[in-house]
């Protein structure tokens, strides 16, 4: 094959689409869009925007010494949190699958039992309620 078939696919035309601006337009039209309460994942709101979660992965990556992006994504990530926690909570969402969504999402993970934790529940067991 020839060379110069493949000289258009050389260097990364789209390298700087995504400038510090261009994202922190992006994020200011989401969180606007989460104003509205239609979005109960991520997954939905990027969908929305026509993105997918890793050009999300990517953000955090690429911009993770900007303080302006970061803030703005968390605070995207935080509002996605509190909605399965607080719709878990109230019964809104079904509890497993909120719990499904947090471990895979955002890192939550079942408590490990403890060594110490034995000895707490047999004191706890001692103590009287009155």
């Amino acid at each position: 094959m020839s060379n110069k078939k493949y000289q258009s696919l050389t260097g990364n035309k789209n390298a700087e689409k995504w400038t510090t601006e261009k994202v922190c337009e992006l994020l200011g039209n989401m969180s606007a869009e989460l104003e509205k309460g239609q979005h109960i994942t991520l997954l939905s709101l990027l969908l929305k925007f026509g993105l997918y979660p890793e050009i999300w992965r990517h953000f955090k990556t690429k911009f993770a010494d900007c303080e302006t992006v970061l803030q703005s994504i968390k605070r995207i990530d935080t509002h996605f949190e509190n909605e399965l926690l607080t719709g878990a909570l109230t019964g809104k969402y079904h509890a497993a699958v909120s719990i499904f969504l947090l471990k895979c999402n955002y890192q939550y993970k079942e408590s490990e039992k403890t060594d110490n934790q034995d000895v707490i529940l047999k004191l706890l067991g001692k103590i009287e309620i009155i």
